[in-house]
């Protein structure tokens, strides 16, 4: 009886297993549904998806209906799928590792783009006001769709949404600032990233086969020529730094000092509290200027108010980043500001996406004349400001306002 009873239940539970339906199985098993719409929102027909991968049958496809939607049964949600959508003459998007969640319906929308239409993720670290103007004269010369994601620090929920988004397979990747431009050299393994607002990015750590970028601190030699035509008694230059970042910058400075005939007088901070320090200790040296060596995490607002008073009662030449962290008087900003050098980089997103530059061909530098020439046919925009002592960190007060002011008219580079 026992016997006669095994061999009756096999074929029943052999079938059992093959159509997925048993009580283990039950458990694990999911659907997935969803839409496959172009970048303006309208369905793509008979878009075609494919289900690879440990979580998948074999190999599954379905092909999406009239309305762009589709459903999938997965019959291990456990395990990651390899989904991939195409369709006729739109770009392919892959997602890796997904999860279908067991017992429910699981809803993926995706979106294809077509070829030759670009779309541009745009990491920020909004913990540094000023990179909002970055991202403004960026957003003049990005080609096609921007998607911007914001973030403070890179945690792993933040980790994840960059994953997410690099799924749908954007043409670049534009990280405004240093701890986004880490975030994207660690995750954004298969787009060409262009970095800026990085002070003081290494080309070994800053720049590969899909990553490049420009720097925020450099062009010395460019700045002191025109200090020398500014006062050529010139001849001492302090400024203030933190080694444990930007100790090749001014490396790079020292030499470049040297070979205009200057010297370089520095003081070190390690903390923001170190600054007052720092700048008393350069007082009484015989300093011609100041240069500002732009580091967020040693310039707050009220350092660089000290900084101010400290070249006003030195009668020295200030030479700021940006214009709008110039004065009245001795104070200049010779290097391209925030503004201009989001926009170079901007050019530099559209460039290599449309095929006339690659990332081995940027490298880590500063922007060059002509690319500067280029983008400065609007107005960026600048604001005069006076620092005051008491104001609160972050940096830099000036900035953040200027930074609310709206992009340039559209009219206005047709009045240049």
């Amino acid at each position: 009886m026992r016997a006669g009873k095994t061999h009756g239940l096999l074929p029943a539970l052999l079938a059992v297993a093959i159509l997925g339906i048993g009580p283990a199985a039950a458990g694990e098993a999911g659907h997935l549904v969803g839409q496959v719409t172009d970048e303006e929102g309208n369905a793509v027909p008979g878009a075609r998806l494919t289900l690879t991968g440990s979580g998948a049958s074999s190999i599954q496809s379905v092909t999406a209906d009239a309305e762009g939607r589709f459903r999938v049964f997965v019959m291990d949600a456990v395990r990651p799928l390899s989904i991939l959508a195409e369709a006729e003459g739109k770009v392919p998007v892959e997602y890796r590792e997904y999860r279908v969640k067991p017992d429910r319906l699981n809803r993926l929308d995706i979106r294809l783009r077509g070829e030759g239409a670009h779309d541009v993720l745009i990491l920020m670290d909004k913990r540094v006001p000023y990179h909002r103007l970055a991202l403004a004269g960026a957003r003049t010369t990005l080609p096609g769709r921007a998607h911007l994601l914001d973030f403070n620090e890179v945690t792993p929920s933040v980790t994840r949404e960059i994953l997410r988004a690099l799924e749908n397979q954007p043409s670049a990747v534009l990280a405004i600032g240093e701890e986004a431009a880490r975030a994207a050299r660690s995750l954004a393994r298969e787009v060409p990233v262009v970095h800026t607002m990085v002070p003081d990015p290494l080309p070994g750590e800053m720049a590969s086969e899909n990553l490049c970028g420009i720097a925020l601190i450099g062009g010395f030699n460019r700045q002191l020529e025109r200090l020398g035509r500014l006062d050529p008694e010139l001849r001492t230059i302090g400024t203030i730094y933190d080694p444990s970042r930007l100790t090749h910058a001014v490396a790079r400075f020292r030499e470049a000092a040297a070979e205009a005939g200057m010297s370089l007088v520095v003081g070190h901070v390690h903390q923001r509290e170190d600054f007052p320090g720092a700048l008393r200790s350069l007082a009484g040296k015989g300093l011609d200027a100041f240069v500002v060596l732009m580091d967020p995490e040693v310039y707050t607002a009220h350092n660089f108010a000290l900084v101010r008073q400290f070249a006003e009662e030195e009668d020295l030449f200030l030479v700021v980043p940006d214009a709008s962290m110039a004065g009245p008087g001795k104070s200049f900003s010779f290097d391209p500001g925030f503004w201009e050098s989001g926009a170079v980089a901007g050019r530099i997103v559209r460039d290599i996406v449309e095929g006339r530059l690659t990332p081995t061909d940027v490298g880590v530098r500063q922007p060059t004349d002509t690319e500067l020439a280029a983008v400065t046919v609007a107005t960026a925009p600048a604001l005069a400001w006076t620092p005051v002592l008491g104001d609160a960190p972050p940096l830099l007060g000036a900035v953040a306002v200027a930074a609310e002011l709206r992009d340039p008219p559209s009219g206005e580079a047709d009045k240049k």
